[in-house]
């Protein structure tokens, strides 16, 4: 969980246009969405949920919107999704 609030922390401050992507969700919601997505698709990656996450909350107020992923290549932050199967792993 940890790891979560972390990245989503390093989003905040390196990607997202606004103050807090999460604003209104507190640890345990956070928490729940995460174990929510692990649970109907446990070959998902941690980095994977938590994108999916940060993607659903970006959704959740279109005045939030971005194009998160673009920034995270402007960054140089690797994204290497795999060739096969459905895990996908945001840091490489």
């Amino acid at each position: 969980m940890e790891w979560t609030l972390g990245f989503i922390s390093a989003y905040n401050k390196y990607v997202h246009k606004g103050i807090d992507v999460a604003d209104g969700q507190d640890a345990d919601e956070i928490h729940a969405s995460i174990d929510k997505h692990c649970r109907s698709r446990p070959f998902d990656s941690l980095s994977f949920a938590t994108s999916v996450l940060i993607e659903q909350l970006n959704n959740a107020d279109d005045s939030r919107q971005v194009d998160w992923l673009s920034d995270l290549f402007k960054l140089g932050i690797p994204f290497n999704p795999p060739l096969s199967g459905s895990r996908w792993n945001l840091l490489g």
